[in-house]
Formats: C-alpha cells, sequence, structure tokens
C-alpha cells in the first residue's frame, strides 16, 4: 500500500473489495443521497500484524529476502479476512508460489533490458556515442513503459484472488494499452504545463474502473476531469506558501471525485477524506517508519487500512445473491514484475 490512495493501490474504488462495511453511518458524501450509507470496517489486531511482522522479517533475513513472497502472502490473508462486508469477511487466494513464479519471469525479461547500457559501455567501447544514447533513452522509455504494466498486471491479480461470499473479482483489458495512455497523457500533461493533469487522472481512472469486475458485473464510471482543474490551479498558486502542502488538498478532491463517479449495479460510492485527513495520515507514518528505521511497519500498516475503512463508504442496495459468478480472466503467475519496480504493495 501506499501512503495516500491512488489508481493503483487497494483505496481504488474497483478493490473495494478490500474494505468493508458493517452497519449504517451517518450521510457524510455525495454518494449518501441514493441510498443507506455503510461504513467500512477492519478488526485487526496490531499485536497479530506485529506477530507475522516478526515472523516474516526471520524467515527473509534466513532466505536472503525470498520468502518475501510468502511473507506479502501471509499479510494479505491476515488483512483481508479481518475485512468484512455486511458481516461477511474477504478472501486471498494467491499463494507465494504465484508470486515468486511471477517474478522468476519479470526477471527474465527485464534483467536483459537494464543490463544492456553497461554491456554496451563494458564491451562496446568503441560505440557511436549518439547510437548509445538513443539506446539508452529507449530503454528508459520501454522501462517507463513497463513501469504501468506492471503496475495494471499487479491489480488484476491482486483483484482476481479477492473473494467476497465466494464470488471473486477480476480484470480485463489491456495492461499495454493501459501503459500507452500513460505515456500519452504524461506527453500531453507536459505540453500543457501540467493543466492535462486532471484529465490525465480521471481518464486513467475510467480505464481501469471499466474494466475492473466483480462477479459477472464491471464498475462504471462517469468522470470526466474538467471539474477539478479549478482545484488544480488553487493547489498550484498556493504550493509555495503551502511548502507543498496544499497538494493534499487536490489529491483528497481528486479521490472524493473518483469515488462519486464510479458505480457497481445499484450501488455507488464516496469517500470523505479532506486534504488535512490524508496529511495527518502520511505525515505521521513517515515519521514513524523514518524514527523506526521501517519497525512501526505494523502499526502503519494498520493504519492506513484503518484510514480507508473510515473514509471509503457504499450506498445504495444490492442483493449479494444477484451477483453472480465471475468468468474473467484469472493470471497463472503474480505480480513479479511489480515486485521488480518495488511497487507492489500488499
Amino acid at each position: 500500500m501506499t501512503d495516500v490512495p491512488s489508481p493503483d493501490d487497494p483505496a481504488a474504488p474497483a478493490s473495494l473489495a478490500t474494505a468493508a462495511a458493517a452497519g449504517d453511518a451517518p450521510v457524510t458524501s455525495q454518494a449518501a443521497a441514493q441510498g443507506p450509507v455503510r461504513q467500512f470496517h477492519h478488526e485487526g489486531e496490531l499485536r497479530e500484524v506485529l506477530v507475522i511482522f516478526l515472523i516474516n522479517v526471520l524467515f527473509n533475513l534466513l532466505t536472503l529476502t525470498t520468502f518475501r513472497f510468502w511473507a506479502k502472502t501471509r499479510v494479505r490473508r491476515y488483512i483481508w479476512s479481518h475485512t468484512s462486508f455486511l458481516g461477511e469477511a474477504l478472501e486471498y487466494s494467491g499463494t507465494g508460489l504465484q508470486m515468486f513464479a511471477g517474478f522468476l519471469i519479470a526477471l527474465a525479461i527485464l534483467l536483459p533490458i537494464v543490463l544492456t547500457p553497461a554491456y554496451l559501455e563494458l564491451f562496446r567501447p568503441g560505440a557511436d556515442p549518439m547510437t548509445a544514447q538513443t539506446i539508452e533513452v529507449g530503454i528508459y522509455v520501454l522501462l517507463y513503459f513497463l513501469y504501468w504494466v506492471a503496475i495494471y498486471r499487479a491489480r488484476r491479480y491482486r483483484l482476481s484472488r479477492t473473494q467476497w461470499r465466494g464470488v471473486r473479482g477480476a480484470m480485463t483489458g489491456s495492461a499495454a494499452a493501459y501503459s500507452a495512455l500513460n505515456l500519452i497523457y504524461l506527453l500531453l500533461t507536459w505540453l500543457t504545463l501540467g493543466l492535462f493533469s486532471p484529465y490525465a487522472n480521471v481518464k486513467l481512472w475510467n480505464y481501469q474502473l471499466r474494466h475492473s469486475w466483480f462477479g459477472d458485473r464491471n464498475f462504471s464510471f462517469d468522470g470526466e476531469g474538467g471539474a477539478l482543474l479549478p482545484k488544480l490551479l488553487v493547489c498550484v498558486l498556493l504550493l509555495i506558501p503551502t511548502l507543498g502542502l496544499s497538494w493534499a488538498w487536490y489529491k483528497a478532491a481528486l479521490f472524493r471525485y473518483v469515488a462519486g463517479q464510479t458505480r457497481y449495479r445499484d450501488l455507488s460510492f464516496g469517500f470523505t477524506a479532506q486534504g488535512g485527513d490524508l496529511l495527518l495520515l502520511v505525515i505521521p507514518n513517515f515519521l514513524l517508519m523514518l524514527g523506526t528505521l521501517g519497525l512501526a511497519y505494523p502499526y502503519v500498516l494498520l493504519r492506513r487500512v484503518r484510514f480507508l475503512c473510515r473514509h471509503l463508504q457504499v450506498s445504495g442496495s444490492q442483493d449479494p445473491a444477484r451477483i453472480g459468478e465471475s468468468h474473467g480472466p484469472l493470471p497463472r503467475y503474480g505480480e513479479g514484475m511489480a515486485d521488480f519496480f518495488g511497487v507492489g504493495g500488499i
């Protein structure tokens, strides 16, 4: 997980399966107007997560970090199983072996790409400098492309291994197409001096959500991005006076907008966090991790999960019995490429 929800972490509305609701809650979001609002609920205990964390650290040391795939699986199973929706706990069915196999495949693909510049420098010292630089730039672009491929495939794997009441999630679409969109939108953002950024963010959410499924139905998304442009401009104007903290209010507005534009059957979503809430999550977490050299990770992890459960809402009514079984893709291997780039999350 990251400190704040992004299109590629468990806070995404399409990954609401990682958090759940129990009981009615006060109406605090735009989703509330369409039916009863459910508050999310997590029952994880710090001491239990701490035990898992310490055992994982021990086995990682003994196996020179090879155990990390099984360690991540153990953490996910705990978080999923202690998060419930309407009193029903989630299940995570991924395995460490699937993730390890995915990493080996990714390593075979990515290692030659990463080592190409070193090979040219050591074994082709007389190569044309312009050719070498062109190859190096091409490698950076290729790695950027594969980075977003990795993120999309990681979400696909996590969603396909998440179940609720025996029904699992899935993700269709193309990881390559999603990555290509990222490259195009990055170029447009540069050409517009950042003004295209809200549209890029929303369009990327749009692609992910429309291809995210739970059971026999996919999510829908109606966002455009134009409503966020004034908020971005205010954020930029205040960036220097607030020492960059104004960015948190823009990010919170983005998350609220995306959640509010997301639907699943007769359900709608809401996200209630403000910029100050994000800062109270991110800054203490950063200081805790820095001050303890990472030993505070179990507490930081629970803070993140509880933050999502507290601010993420579902409104409306949907009979779970009417949700059919998923026939979406079930990847054979885990998110090896994401692990290579260090963006696997939990």
